[in-house]
């Protein structure tokens, strides 16, 4: 029996999950630096091990409502295989199972998320919903926070030469 491994989350008052191997790691939220005239799904960036993570705002992300202060309980799900690197900001890390195949429910294109959503999990409080990531952050997304990224850094470089 195959058996994947999730990390679960809620935000927006919905449970999500992506599979373990699209996560780098869980942190909690540092505090962000925000980007000037950035959109509002971005939230910001912050320094993990000295280099520069992206933040996008999970639930602006999806179209829900973008809240600005940060509540306790939020975390940040650094995202593997993403340059530059980022990081989603969710509402709650809830919990990182396995799950065997028969506890996973293909849906149909079209449902929700942007296409997002590729199954759902089993859960004991209810399904939680499968992002596939590519498709979650796809080539607008990507083209923006690399801008974002890149204007950060163009700042830092400009302070860092003034000193």
């Amino acid at each position: 029996m195959a058996i994947d491994v999730f990390i679960e989350f809620e935000s927006g008052g919905a449970h999500f999950a992506l599979r373990r191997g699209d996560v780098d790691s869980i942190e909690p939220v540092p505090h962000l630096v925000g980007a000037p005239a950035s959109a509002p799904a971005h939230a910001g960036f912050f320094e993990l091990g000295g280099a520069l993570v992206s933040v996008v705002n999970f639930n602006a992300l999806i179209g829900g409502v973008c809240v600005k202060a940060l509540q306790l309980y939020d975390h940040l799900v650094v995202l593997k295989a993403f340059s530059p690197k980022t990081a989603l900001l969710v509402d709650r890390v809830s919990g990182i199972s396995k799950r065997a195949a028969s506890e996973i429910k293909t849906v149909s294109e079209g449902q929700v998320y942007k296409d997002a959503v590729i199954a759902e999990i089993s859960c004991p409080d209810g399904a939680a919903h499968l992002l596939d990531i590519a498709q979650l952050l796809g080539g607008y997304e990507r083209e923006r926070i690399r801008f974002f990224f890149e204007e950060e850094q163009r700042r830092r470089d400009i302070f860092d030469e003034a000193v």
